[in-house]
């Protein structure tokens, strides 16, 4: 009989309880359902261990049986939970990232949407639309034009309501023609997912009306060259246009799909600090991550009134922030993301290339500043980085 681990524990507990669970939450279930059986825990916080061997499983074993979603807490599933959604019938959407504020504005909700895990649309903004969601698209646009909405706003929000688990979002910039020619461009995939038991929910103060959803890839800059996409949501069904348009991400591509979405993908944002609501363009149009950039000038101020002996400048040699004294040189890169690993799985390694090119005798150290404050498991993986490399490396959270 095979030795007993934390990792299996959390496996078997996983496949009884039938959900995701924070690591606290397998260790509890796990004494509550008897998994855990006779074995006996060395360490006094036996749940962040399954985290990091979990972590670990996910990261490095590709064939993983595990699965990460969510945050505030992490929790952990099994690949095998998503078997339950149908992709035989899996529908296509292409979804916009921009909203018209009442003055006339636009504001891109693209990093929000990566930020949240969600696909959203605005329309009927004061308007719960859960009694409505799954409903039949004839049944919902009669509710609506009945509570005297108009065409527009039913016409988008009935498709909307129709997005289910397994179904597969072409996240678009812009879907109107450019220098006289028809274009799509493609910012980022995204599968709809059920998330703690909800698919849809409402939030008037924010995003309007949202769908859970685990991003495949973000950060893309794709131009397609077909038009008639310049409204909000379309549902995409003819296959031509699938072709074209969702390309590997078809159910065809399942294997393909939930790697990509355990491996997704981010990037940062760029160097002069735009900190308005619009989005990029130029030669390679692609959504600004504007987060990155207000995170950064204020972080640089904060250091700036901090140190004042020391000298701080931004974007010298490309570095996001370095900070110098008579002892020491200090590398700081800012990373906008939601989590403290995806910040410093994106910026360690550009952080040792800038000290790779730092010529001193001073001590280099390097820092990751990333908005949120790191959990357990994500200081366990910080505590890993730092043991297995011997780095000056440590992770701050800072909030502009």
């Amino acid at each position: 009989m095979s030795k007993l681990t934390l990792k299996k524990i959390a496996e078997n507990t996983l496949r009884k309880v039938g959900r995701p669970l924070s690591t606290t939450e397998i260790w509890e279930e796990a004494n509550r359902l008897g998994t855990v059986k006779d074995f006996v825990s060395k360490g006094k916080t036996p749940w962040a261990t399954i985290g990091a061997y979990l972590y670990w499983s996910i990261n490095r074993d590709k064939e993983g049986i595990f699965t990460l979603e969510g945050e505030n807490p992490r929790r952990f599933g099994l690949v095998e939970f998503d078997q339950n959604i149908n992709v035989s019938h899996r529908k296509h959407f292409l979804i916009g990232t921009t909203y018209y504020e009442g003055d006339g504005s636009r504001r891109n909700l693209y990093n929000s949407l990566i930020e949240r895990n969600v696909v959203a649309i605005g329309f009927c903004w004061d308007r719960n639309l859960s009694d409505l969601y799954g409903n039949p698209s004839n049944d919902i646009r009669n509710i609506l034009k009945k509570e005297g909405y108009q065409s527009k706003e039913y016409s988008a929000i009935k498709k909307f309501l129709q997005l289910e688990p397994g179904d597969i979002v072409a996240i678009k910039h812009k879907g109107w023609p450019k220098a006289g020619k028809a274009c799509l461009e493609i910012v980022a995939y995204a599968m709809v997912v059920e998330r703690e038991g909800e698919i849809y929910f409402h939030d008037p103060n924010d995003l309007g009306h949202c769908i859970n959803v685990e991003f495949i890839e973000t950060g893309l800059d794709i131009d397609r060259e077909i038009g008639g996409y310049g409204e909000t949501i379309y549902e995409i069904t003819d296959q031509n246009r699938i072709d074209v348009i969702f390309d590997i991400y078809q159910k065809s591509q399942e294997k393909k799909v939930r790697s990509k979405i355990r491996k997704r993908r981010k990037r940062k944002g760029t160097s002069k600090k735009n900190k308005g609501k619009e989005a990029r363009s130029g030669s390679k149009p692609y959504v600004a991550d504007l987060k990155h950039n207000e995170i950064q000038e204020a972080f640089y101020l904060h250091l700036k009134s901090l140190f004042q002996n020391d000298r701080v400048e931004m974007e010298e040699d490309f570095i996001d922030v370095i900070r110098e004294n008579d002892k020491e040189i200090i590398l700081y890169e800012v990373k906008p993301f939601a989590w403290a690993e995806d910040c410093i799985r994106e910026g360690l390694g550009q952080l040792l290339s800038y000290a790779h090119q730092v010529k001193t005798k001073k001590k280099v150290k390097l820092i990751i500043v990333g908005p949120y404050e790191p959990n357990k498991e994500e200081l366990e993986f910080i505590e890993y980085v730092q043991s297995l490399f011997k780095l000056p490396f440590e992770y701050i959270n800072f909030k502009n």
